[in-house]
């Protein structure tokens, strides 16, 4: 038992209230405690004919000292005023009546949770691991309330796993993320976009191939531009490349196979990345196999021409300056669906998307 009162207050530091008495144990302090408010009125008929009528006990908890948990035995007086027939409890300053915890402890758990895992938090602070998620859920509520979204001239729109494929919406420009969505269904896409504050300020929008993102895009901010990420364009002619060396190494026998071990990591690779003895296994083997040359040699010059400096016009050595049948002027369904505009096209502010 404790023998002086006011050091206890000090230790505690909780106004409004006054320490009766106090109990400890190897894992915990409990503290019986006492309200100074005091009820006047009825807050509904605001009669001051005043009644007691009972007295009630909860336990509040709160934050940890010298590494015990911490609980408060608050004593609340219950009223009655006859006139009205209403009954309340004075107030509990510094508490979250809801969740029987004090209002720093609340704000603790809602801090802390962000880097440390709920069980360990709620048996540090003595909660239930329920009760954290709860007052997490909440804190994350009022965050997003709070938060104020500012439309970006560029944004970009891409995707995250976390469970769950997530769109993730950011500014380019600046390099900052604007919002994490709970999924990248084209639904869920066109909503957020739609109520996007001032959304004629976004001028151009980057993202993947992934046609949910497209189609919201240009129902919701028709008239911005839609780019398509130069990054995911490359990795579809690496992808089509990779298609047919896998196709050829199929036909060929075990011996001839093994002459081509890791080519994957050179032909995928750019040509001013490799080494000299690097060209030459590139070259030799593109030429001793004529169509994964043929793919090389098409892939090396259509990833030379997504990223050229603006304003110079691509050489991809396609057909070698003759006139294309008419068969091969067909537009491929995903080029008329898309009519892609590589982020070169972009302003140089924009150089990093």
């Amino acid at each position: 038992m404790s023998t002086s009162i006011d050091p206890v207050m000090t230790l505690l530091n909780l106004p409004g209230w006054i320490v009766d008495h106090w109990e400890e144990n190897p894992h915990d302090y409990r503290f019986m405690i006492k309200t100074l408010a005091s009820c006047s009125s009825c807050p509904f008929c605001h009669s001051e004919k005043i009644e007691k009528h009972g007295t009630l006990t909860p336990e509040f908890h709160d934050l940890p000292i010298h590494g015990k948990r911490i609980g408060l035995v608050a004593q609340r007086q219950r009223y009655r005023y006859p006139r009205c027939g209403q009954t309340f409890l004075d107030q509990v300053p510094g508490m979250d009546e809801h969740h029987r915890v004090t209002v720093r402890l609340k704000t603790y758990v809602a801090e802390k949770v962000l880097s440390r895992p709920f069980t360990a938090l709620a048996e540090e602070v003595g909660l239930d691991e329920k009760a954290v998620r709860v007052v997490f859920g909440e804190a994350v509520a009022d965050w997003d309330a709070q938060r104020r979204v500012v439309t970006p001239e560029f944004l970009g729109i891409d995707e995250v796993v976390i469970g769950q494929p997530r769109c993730v919406l950011t500014s380019t420009r600046e390099q900052t993320p604007v919002d994490l969505l709970p999924s990248r269904t084209y639904d869920r896409v066109l909503a957020y976009l739609s109520n996007l504050p001032q959304h004629q300020t976004v001028r151009w929008v980057t993202m993947d191939m992934w046609r949910p993102y497209r189609d919201a895009v240009r129902h919701a901010l028709p008239k911005t531009r839609i780019v398509v990420n130069k990054f995911h364009v490359l990795r579809m002619a690496n992808a089509g490349l990779d298609t047919v060396r896998k196709h050829i190494r199929t036909i060929l026998s075990p011996k001839e196979r093994r002459t081509l071990m890791h080519d994957r990591f050179l032909l995928l690779r750019r040509a001013h990345e490799l080494q000299p003895m690097e060209h030459v296994l590139v070259e030799t083997g593109t030429k001793n196999l004529p169509l994964l040359g043929e793919a090389y040699h098409v892939k090396e010059p259509f990833s030379r021409s997504i990223r050229r400096p603006p304003g110079k016009q691509p050489n991809t050595g396609i057909n070698n300056g003759k006139k294309r049948s008419r068969r091969s002027r067909r537009i491929p369904h995903r080029d008329r669906i898309w009519k892609v505009k590589f982020l070169r096209e972009l302003p140089h502010e924009n150089p990093n998307t």
